[in-house]
């Protein structure tokens, strides 16, 4: 699903389990806060509200840099035109 991108084309910071893509994503950049349970929610909550602008920077980061449609249109228009 791409609400991920959405959110973070949005500047929303996420709150997500600590796995996999989603801890490579957190350490380029802190777009949000992970947890290992939902116990830890509230202070994950907690932790972003005490600094969204910072929060909501890095989620505006994390798409231009990851999914941003723009910044791979150029690769893929030369890859078909190869074809």
């Amino acid at each position: 699903s791409g609400k991920l991108a959405l959110y973070l084309q949005s500047g929303i910071p996420i709150v997500a389990f600590d796995m996999g893509n989603y801890r490579e994503l957190m350490d380029a950049h802190r777009c949000g806060e992970l947890i290992n349970d939902m116990n830890e929610l509230p202070d994950a909550v907690e932790k972003i509200l005490d600094d969204y602008d910072r929060y909501q920077a890095e989620a505006f980061s994390a798409y231009r840099e990851l999914y941003c449609y723009n910044k791979y249109f150029n690769t893929i228009l030369e890859y078909l035109s190869a074809l």
